[in-house]
């Protein structure tokens, strides 16, 4: 990732973390997804780094976006994202996936529960299935809800694993977009 602008921090906050080398911090989003990241300091500056490129991937942050951190505690921030356009990125819930043997094998994907009870169940109209938008290809999968699970399986969905390049060890960010029925876009982020 290439940053295009590093803002300085304020002397007065600098100055809180001179005495530091190291501290491990908490970065919050407003959807409440929590990340672990290291605040370095590098020569004069003080940086993110360590799981920083896992926060920047997870989120989808891109270039030119403005990310506005409001400090809890020393070692806490909530960050808002803004577009290029300076505007407050709308919330977005997702979910990560860590694909295993067994999600690839069957084509089977497990909605975790709470995400179900939280952003569909009594939100989404259509619960029956699922659209997957991903690299440029549309997949319908029937959602099949029995003993406490929502599974995303049968359909498309061997097309949809098999398009897509996904394999074992890879890591699929899946973002509600849809309300008339569950649809995700996915995003595939490198092993």
């Amino acid at each position: 990732m290439r940053i295009v602008c590093i803002q300085p921090l304020p002397e007065s906050i600098y100055y809180q973390y001179t005495n530091h080398v190291t501290i491990n911090c908490t970065i919050e989003t407003r959807e409440n997804r929590t990340y672990e990241v290291w605040l370095v300091k590098v020569r004069n500056r003080l940086e993110f780094r360590d799981r920083w490129d896992e926060f920047v991937r997870a989120e989808d942050i891109r270039a030119g976006y403005i990310l506005y951190f409001e400090r809890n505690s020393l070692y806490e921030f909530v960050v808002k994202v803004f577009t290029c356009n300076s505007v407050e990125r709308p919330l977005q819930f997702r979910f990560l996936v860590d694909m295993k043997k067994t999600h690839v094998q069957r084509a089977r994907l497990a909605i975790p529960m709470s995400f179900w009870r939280e952003h569909i169940a009594n939100q989404v109209n259509d619960t029956t299935r699922a659209i997957l938008l991903c690299k440029g290809g549309r997949y319908n999968v029937p959602i099949i809800q029995s003993h406490g699970k929502a599974l995303m399986e049968h359909g498309d969905a061997r097309e949809f694993m098999d398009q897509s390049g996904i394999v074992k060890g890879i890591t699929c960010v899946f973002t509600l977009i849809g309300y008339e029925c569950v649809v995700f876009k996915i995003r595939v982020l490198d092993g």
